[in-house]
């Protein structure tokens, strides 16, 4: 028969209670360091005295009969849920364009409506959209009309071309512009509306 000796199974028996020691010391240690590493992918859920819930880092897609109409981007979110409303900062929107073109807009902070997809956005407000760039302080989004609009003052211009007015609205179905209020520039051969 052939039979371990009793120091021989002792032996073993340590050799793996020390493997699973380093193994659960060494789990610990890794879920340490990625729990104590900021993730730049993960949102960051931490309660404040306004909102319900607060967000670090978000994506949202807005879909109409399964075709996207934008998606967000946002440095944070604060989620009031008796308003409806998500407050945002450093904010980046990607319009769909039915064309198949894109139309790129970013923001110090704004309002999402969570209820109808409108949006409010704030501060350093840059929409581009083919080789136009529109520069305005606070600009407007209606999700069931897909306009975007402002009552601010409006700089659009590309490489040639300036104009400058009181009020601006873009329709981004039509991608049909309007401006309104003091209507000024000048605008090269290239430059259509």
């Amino acid at each position: 028969m052939n039979y371990i000796s009793t120091s021989k199974k002792l032996r073993i028996a340590l050799i793996v209670v020390m493997v699973a020691i380093l193994g659960g010391v060494g789990a610990v240690f890794l879920n340490y360091r990625t729990d104590s590493q900021p993730s730049h992918d993960r949102p960051v859920v931490r309660q404040e005295s306004k909102a319900d819930v607060s967000l670090g880092k978000i994506h949202q897609v807005s879909t109409r009969d399964g075709i996207v109409q934008w998606s967000l981007d946002a440095q944070s979110a604060q989620v009031q849920q008796k308003k409806n409303i998500v407050t945002l900062k450093k904010i980046a929107v990607t319009f769909f364009l039915k064309n198949g073109q894109q139309a790129h807009l970013t923001a110090d902070e704004g309002v999402l409506r969570a209820d109808s997809s409108d949006m409010d956005v704030y501060g350093n407000v840059v929409l581009h959209y083919d080789n136009f760039v529109l520069e305005t302080d606070m600009l407007k989004y209606r999700h069931k009309k897909r306009l975007v609009f402002t009552d601010t003052p409006v700089l659009i211009s590309d490489n040639l071309s300036r104009l400058m007015a009181d009020s601006a609205s873009f329709d981004l179905n039509s991608t049909k512009s309007d401006f309104k209020g003091n209507v000024e520039g000048f605008l090269s051969g290239q430059f259509k509306l």
